[in-house]
């Protein structure tokens, strides 16, 4: 590889234009960082972004199963497990061995888990509404929807594979 007299190496013809900052990947990614860091900005729980999605789920869906868990909040078993490990240690959630099959695990909101759940969601809503202030009312529902569809697609495609 050479490079030329501004020290910018040469790349092929066919990635010569390529820019990062129009990358899908690393735009979600950037969008990611700067709404779990705005989140964290306006919340005082404590908790972790997936943290408080697993409450949220939990508010939705009343007691339930890790595993079943951890698809509703995209994410694998060893992380869910250390989640709700966390989740179970500041007394927000309690953890039942299913009493059809004792090797699952059943897990319920308690009621301080309610009460920071409540919070985390009013944090949530404020973070929300700073992230999506640079836009339009329509916008913001095209995004949210635009994004909606990304996820849905990527778990369908996911779930063929398996």
């Amino acid at each position: 590889m050479t490079t030329t007299e501004t020290n910018v190496p040469d790349v092929a013809e066919d990635v010569a234009d390529y820019d990062l900052h129009s990358n899908i990947g690393y735009l979600l990614r950037r969008a990611h960082q700067v709404g779990s860091a705005a989140f964290l900005h306006a919340d005082d729980t404590g908790l972790s972004v997936i943290q408080f999605a697993t409450l949220a789920t939990l508010i939705r869906s009343g007691s339930d199963s890790q595993n079943s868990l951890g698809r509703s909040v995209g994410s694998d078993a060893a992380t869910m497990t250390g989640v709700v490990q966390r989740l179970k240690r500041r007394g927000l959630v309690e953890i039942h061995a299913d009493p059809v099959d004792r090797r699952m695990k059943t897990i319920s909101i308690t009621d301080e888990g309610r009460e920071v759940y409540e919070r985390g969601a009013r944090a949530s809503q404020a973070s929300s509404e700073a992230l999506l202030a640079p836009f339009s009312p329509g916008e913001r529902i095209m995004l949210i929807e635009m994004l909606q569809r990304m996820v849905v697609a990527e778990e369908r495609r996911l779930a063929h594979k398996h």
